[in-house]
């Protein structure tokens, strides 16, 4: 299935960003912290799903406005009082310029999902006090992630041609590049 072969070929890039998210989330003790990681999501995200919906066909968009996550950051953020940021620049966003292009980047964006509960967990663990009602971005989609994550699976695995998931895959490694290098900007450092 081509979706395990995306898996396989964009592991390294997504192991470095996870390295560089998981070094931020074990430095949080405020809620003021937690802002700015929630600041940095949104920046990023909404830019990027702007991007994407330009790309989508009616069938993929009907999925997808249900998935669209930047609107549980807004929430997140006015419960713990932080101003909605400005997008990232578009210099570190991935270019997106067709379906598969979108499909790709949105493979990112739909696998974030899967690693909230571990990561609500560790902010519970790190902050001092953790506000439950500020991680409905993390929560993603409760109990219907796995489902969620499935059925997204299905449209990667559509039968598409190799330049078409060539295509899918470079805009997937360019988008945890890209998301790398938007936490070294927004941090104003290295985090790996």
């Amino acid at each position: 299935m081509f979706s395990e072969h995306l898996k396989e070929h964009t592991k390294v890039n997504h192991q470095q960003l996870e390295i560089k998210l998981l070094t931020i989330l074990r430095s949080i003790r405020t809620q003021f912290e937690y802002g700015k990681l929630l600041s940095l999501f949104y920046s990023f995200f909404k830019s990027l799903e702007l991007s994407i919906q330009k790309y989508l066909d009616p069938e993929d968009l009907i999925t997808y406005s249900r998935r669209r996550k930047v609107q549980a950051l807004v929430v997140d953020l006015n419960f713990v009082s932080q101003a909605i940021p400005p997008l990232a620049e578009t210099d570190f966003l991935p270019q997106i310029n067709d379906r598969f292009e979108a499909l790709g980047a949105l493979y990112v964006l739909e696998g974030s999902t899967l690693g909230g509960n571990a990561i609500c967990g560790m902010l519970k663990k790190s902050m001092d006090t953790p506000n439950v009602d500020a991680m409905t971005f993390f929560t993603g989609h409760a109990g219907d992630t796995l489902n969620n994550w499935k059925e997204f699976l299905t449209i990667l695995n559509m039968p598409y041609n190799i330049l078409e998931q060539q295509s899918m895959m470079r805009s997937a490694n360019d988008t945890f590049i890209c998301f790398g290098l938007w936490i070294d900007k927004y941090y104003g450092r290295t985090t790996s």
